[in-house]
C-alpha cells in the first residue's frame, strides 16, 4: 500500500468513528424504544370482556381476573364490561336495524358504550355463570342487542376473535356450549376457546396468554 492509499484509508476510517460517535447514547436509546413499541403495538390485541355476572368477585369473574392477567402479560389492551351495573334494554325487534342499516333505533342507554368497545375490540369474551343451563339474562340481552351493531352499514362482515368463560354448579355445559356455537356460527368469528369450570383460574390465565 502506498503512502496515498494510506492516508485516504485513514481518512475514512476516521470519519466512519466520528459519524458513530454523532449517535450519543440518548440517541441510540430513543431510536431503540421506537423498535420497541412497533414490535409491541404489533402484538398487542385489544380485548372487550362482556361479563354477564351478578356478583363482582365470585367464581365468573375470577376467570376473568385470570384470563385478564394473562393477556396484559403479552401487552394486549383489555377492557371489561360488568353488565349487572349498566342500563341495556331489551331488543324491540322492530328490524329497524336491518331497514336502515344505521344501527339500533335506541340511542340512550349504555348499549351504546358496549357496540364503541365491541367496534374497538380485536376479541371479545363472553363471561357468564350458568343460568337455567345457558348464559345469564344479562349477557343474553346484550348478544340480542348486537343484532343492531352487526346491522350497521359499516360492520357488514366485521370478522372478530370470541371466546368463552364460563362457570356452574354442575359439570353440564352443553345446553350454554350450544348457545355459544350458534352465536360463533351466525356471526362467523374465529373461536379461541372455552373455559369452563369453578376454579379453572390456570386454564384462563393460559387462555388469556396465548392471545398475542
Amino acid at each position: 500500500m502506498d503512502r496515498r492509499d494510506f492516508i485516504k484509508k485513514t481518512a475514512m476510517a476516521v470519519a466512519g468513528v466520528a459519524a458513530a460517535s454523532l449517535l450519543s447514547s440518548p440517541v441510540v436509546e430513543a431510536v431503540n424504544e421506537h423498535i420497541n413499541n412497533n414490535n409491541t403495538n404489533k402484538k398487542m390485541k385489544k380485548i372487550l370482556i362482556l361479563n354477564g355476572s351478578s356478583r363482582r368477585n365470585g367464581y365468573t369473574s375470577a376467570l376473568v381476573d385470570a384470563f385478564t392477567e394473562g393477556a396484559k402479560s403479552n401487552g394486549n389492551e383489555v377492557k371489561e364490561h360488568f353488565i349487572h351495573g349498566m342500563k341495556v334494554n331489551y331488543c324491540l325487534g322492530c328490524d329497524m336495524c336491518m331497514k336502515t342499516q344505521k344501527g339500533c333505533v335506541q340511542k340512550t342507554d349504555d348499549m351504546n358504550i358496549i357496540y364503541e368497545d365491541m367496534t374497538w375490540a380485536d376479541v371479545i369474551v363472553f363471561a357468564s355463570p350458568e343460568y337455567w343451563g345457558t348464559f345469564t339474562a344479562e349477557l343474553k340481552t346484550v348478544v340480542d342487542r348486537m343484532f343492531g351493531w352487526l346491522n350497521l352499514d359499516t360492520n357488514r362482515g366485521v370478522r372478530k376473535d370470541i371466546a368463552l368463560l364460563m362457570t356452574a354448579r354442575g359439570n353440564d355445559y352443553s345446553m350454554a356450549l350450544d348457545q355459544y356455537h350458534i352465536y360463533t356460527k351466525y356471526l362467523g368469528w374465529n373461536d379461541l376457546g372455552t373455559v369452563l369450570g369453578r376454579g379453572k383460574e390456570s386454564e384462563a390465565r393460559q387462555l388469556g396468554e396465548s392471545i398475542k
